[in-house]
């Protein structure tokens, strides 16, 4: 035969329990009582007023507006939103409280990074949503386009691989690099060095044929480009032309290695990096925007270690994994 005992014992055994338990999601204690730790506090797990436990009592903090949260950002009065509307463009947004993750598509004239940033679907190459062209899409490389039905201020479109452009904004974006414009074509990879040049119809990057340097690139090195593929003062073996050490830098030989001659680090040196008249490495913790880091102690050879905002080149140099225009991106 079983007992039970009285119903009101089981609700005392049951407060009991609860009042003893320390689990967050079953017991709170109230702001200002005695704590050990923030869990049993009220605002545990907030991430814009987060629960405190100073001097052994519970409280609350207050996370400053624009912090980072689950749903977006901590806005004025603490809470976590998609999108604050504080009259500024700040977070994600690409204009003023709007565009970006979140928040409303931009009318005309705010800014953009994507066609899904506007109300019209349509950021020009200056990231300006725009209403579309009356000439896009008539088959015509007409009006300010660089090519046909694409790139210039007011086509949404940009210029495929191998197509013309003035500007790396009027291409299309590369395999995680932003859009480059090289002798006036758009660039399926980047390229750079004096003695090559993009394809047009492919986009591809191409060398200059052994003969006289077209483009003046070579200008200071020889001006014509070898049958190596280089300015003609970049292999002879000797200090000449604008280089800083023997075939190398100069902005027209390749860059040099540690501990070769230099004056420029971005310029002359594989590491971005020129000290006391040699390239050095460059450390990517002191606290310094320096070598081939795209902000501080970030991208480049630190790697995708970029927030939000900072500058890149590559989708590689930010956590993201998102370069737009120069900025790592949601």
């Amino acid at each position: 035969m079983t007992i039970r005992p009285p119903r009101g014992v089981l609700v005392l055994v049951a407060l009991a329990s609860a009042a003893n338990c320390q689990c967050p999601s079953l017991h709170r204690a109230p702001e200002g009582v005695v704590c050990q730790t923030p869990a049993p506090c009220p605002g545990y797990g907030d991430k814009c007023q987060p629960a405190t436990c100073v001097g052994g009592t519970c409280g609350r903090a207050s996370e400053a507006p624009g912090k980072a949260c689950d749903d977006g950002f901590c806005d004025e009065n603490h809470a976590c939103v998609a999108c604050r509307k504080d009259g500024k463009k700040d977070d994600a947004e690409t204009g003023v409280d709007c565009g970006g993750k979140g928040c409303p598509k931009c009318p005309e004239g705010g800014g953009c990074t994507i066609p899904a940033d506007c109300a019209s679907n349509v950021c020009s190459a200056d990231g300006i949503c725009r209403t579309p062209a009356a000439g896009c899409g008539d088959k015509l490389t007409d009006g300010a386009e660089t090519d046909e039905d694409c790139g210039g201020p007011d086509c949404s479109a940009r210029c495929d691989f191998g197509r013309k452009c003035k500007v790396g904004g009027d291409c299309r974006d590369g395999q995680g690099t932003p859009g480059s414009c090289k002798d006036g074509i758009c660039c399926a990879v980047p390229c750079d060095g004096p003695c090559t040049t993009c394809a047009a119809l492919t986009g591809a990057c191409t060398f200059l044929p052994d003969s006289a340097d077209a483009h003046g690139r070579c200008a200071g090195a020889g001006d014509v480009c070898n049958a190596k593929h280089m300015c003609a003062f970049c292999g002879d073996g000797k200090l000449d032309g604008k280089e800083t050490a023997v075939d190398c830098g100069g902005g027209v030989c390749e860059k040099c290695a540690k501990d070769e001659s230099c004056s420029d680090g971005k310029r002359d040196c594989h590491s971005c990096m020129c000290a006391n008249g040699k390239c050095a490495d460059a450390a990517c913790d002191d606290g310094s925007p320096n070598g081939c880091e795209t902000a501080k102690d970030c991208g480049g050879p630190c790697g995708a270690t970029c927030g939000l905002g900072d500058a890149c080149k590559i989708k590689g140099d930010c956590l993201s994994g998102h370069c737009v225009k120069g900025l790592c991106a949601p």
